[in-house]
């Protein structure tokens, strides 16, 4: 139960009660979570007729609507990449997943959707031309798509305006992501304050406005609108009350201001916003992480997952012409569940959760199911899981004692064998962010001293930071650039060396306490908290 619906006086008894609950007690709290589902389609229907907001659509089974397109599109932004054969091939599948999403959508509001805010921000020219097929208005992605997109000629504030594509068949408007600020809402404002979060996202919208001015004078703001895009519902469980204080705060701020109009996307590309600037008549093919798909194809265990799918589409195709038209539809709807993202989102290393070896099982399971239908022999692989990669756990507790040496080489890792392992890439789950830093730390013990040892995930640049925050026992804080680094506490007990990596030595620690570390990284303005929230609580007696 959310913020909202905790203030029923069932739910407060309830969870008043904590424990022992009857049969009739489960049973009315199923009914009350039914009553608040049934309840969001008409709040939603309201709002969106009376302006209050724009309810954006997305593709059926949330694909990557290039890559269905045709995989070799992953090559646009990643020209080395190895796609895996046979190539997947299937633009009609695309276009049935986007008519798909647009008639559930009728379905619920009756009307079609101005918007479609394509699976994972995924864009490229095949897939704007259906979109313009279809008499959509707006999409969007990030700004590094347009970026890309436009190379030497990008002016960094021109993201900050919606943009026209347009080709034979006509045009759509494309906004591009902030991520910066949108970062900024998703990881790092649930550890502030409401009220300073909200005047530290209107502050930046500040800078913003008067560089616009500045690059391209106040007749520009007439035209101009910041694009905050975030994934809606995860960042939310981290802040207090489900964000309730931040939004109110934010939302007074913006609703007092006389800087800033708040406005839906179809607002925004009212009149003549699009023509503002030149039109768009070409993007390289991304996504709105890292404006490529290597999420979704760029590891083996993705690529297995690409040749299973494709086998299974093209034996369905031959299969066409024996089959039923309900029998090609049935095997066609799990083809489409299997074209899902969410399946790949899991494959290869780049996120970690407990149950990641059920969406495998799931994925080969609609797999499977096609072949069943259609009446072919389950090829055996299928059976088998994809994942080359157990799940790799966010923590792993030292084994013994560690007397390593402090000089950043990683060549004597030996001597950090025994060490606890925080697995910094494993804190990313559903949600990803870009800028990474840190790979992982070790951590362990002597009789007298604590070391860590953090890995960077690559050579820092001149911008990059990393922050080692301490807040046990003295206060202590390290951050390390390229060429230096500041120490803020303590330094009576410290030891620490930063060449291939960053090693640290506590002297004199009282092991009786809780230690409580944060580590952060700042590459390109955006700043990563790990873990994302909280700290970590080490406890090493």
């Amino acid at each position: 139960f959310g913020y909202f619906s905790r203030k029923s006086s069932l739910v407060k008894r309830l969870f008043e009660k904590g424990q022992n609950f009857t049969e009739e007690e489960k049973l009315l709290l199923l009914q009350k979570q039914l009553n608040i589902l049934s309840n969001i389609n008409n709040q939603l229907i309201s709002l969106n007729k009376i302006g209050q907001l724009e309810i954006s659509c997305t593709p059926m089974y949330h694909p990557i609507l290039p890559l269905l397109c045709d995989t070799r599109t992953a090559l646009e932004s990643m020209p080395n990449l190895n796609i895996p054969e046979p190539v997947f091939k299937f633009p009609h599948d695309a276009l049935v997943q986007l008519e798909k999403g647009m008639e559930y959508y009728k379905s619920i509001f009756n009307e079609s959707p101005n918007g479609i805010w394509p699976s994972e921000g995924s864009l490229s020219n095949v897939v704007l031309d259906m979109m313009i097929e279809k008499n959509i208005k707006w999409t969007a992605s990030d700004e590094q798509l347009l970026a890309n997109s436009l190379g030497n000629d990008f002016i960094p504030t021109e993201k900050f305006f919606p943009r026209k594509f347009q080709n034979s068949n006509g045009s759509i408007g494309i906004f591009f992501r902030d991520h910066f600020l949108s970062d900024r809402i998703g990881f790092v404002y649930s550890q502030w304050n409401p009220e300073d979060a909200a005047n530290d996202f209107c502050h930046h919208l500040r800078n913003i406005r008067n560089e616009i001015i500045r690059v391209h004078g106040d007749e520009a703001l007439n035209y101009a609108a910041v694009s905050v895009i975030l994934d809606g519902e995860n960042c939310w469980e981290f802040y207090k009350d489900n964000g309730v204080p931040f939004l109110r705060a934010l939302y007074k701020n913006l609703t007092d201001s006389n800087e800033f109009t708040t406005a839906t996307c179809s607002e925004a590309i009212e009149k003549d916003n699009l023509d503002y600037l030149k039109p768009l008549t070409s993007i390289k093919a991304g996504s709105w992480i890292n404006a490529n798909f290597s999420i979704w194809i760029g590891d083996k265990d993705d690529h297995r997952a690409w040749q299973m799918l494709t086998k299974a589409r093209l034996a369905l195709e031959q299969a066409k012409s024996l089959l039923t038209i309900e029998k090609y539809e049935e095997a066609l709807e799990e083809a489409l569940i299997a074209e899902g993202s969410d399946w790949f989102w899991w494959y290869g290393p780049e996120h970690q959760a407990d149950n990641k070896d059920e969406f495998d099982i799931l994925f080969r399971h609609h797999i499977e199911n096609i072949y069943k239908i259609i009446g072919y022999e389950v090829p055996k692989d299928v059976y088998s899981p994809i994942f080359e990669r157990s799940y790799v756990p966010q923590m792993q507790e030292p084994k013994s004692y560690i007397n390593p040496n402090i000089n950043g080489l990683l060549s004597d890792c030996s001597l950090w064998e025994n060490a606890g392992i925080y697995n910094a890439k494993s804190s990313m789950s559903a949600m990803h962010q870009i800028g990474e830093l840190i790979e992982k730390v070790h951590f362990g013990r002597n009789e007298s001293s604590l070391f860590f040892r953090i890995i960077p995930a690559k050579t820092l640049q001149n911008d990059d930071v990393i922050i080692f925050d301490f807040n046990s026992q003295n206060h202590l804080k390290l951050i390390f650039n390229k060429n230096n680094a500041k120490i803020y506490g303590n330094q009576t007990n410290l030891e620490i060396s930063f060449k291939e990596c960053i090693d640290i030595k506590l002297n004199n620690m009282d092991f009786n306490n809780e230690f409580q570390i944060r580590f952060i990284s700042v590459s390109d303005g955006s700043e990563i908290a790990y873990p994302r929230n909280g700290n970590l609580k080490l406890k090493l007696n």
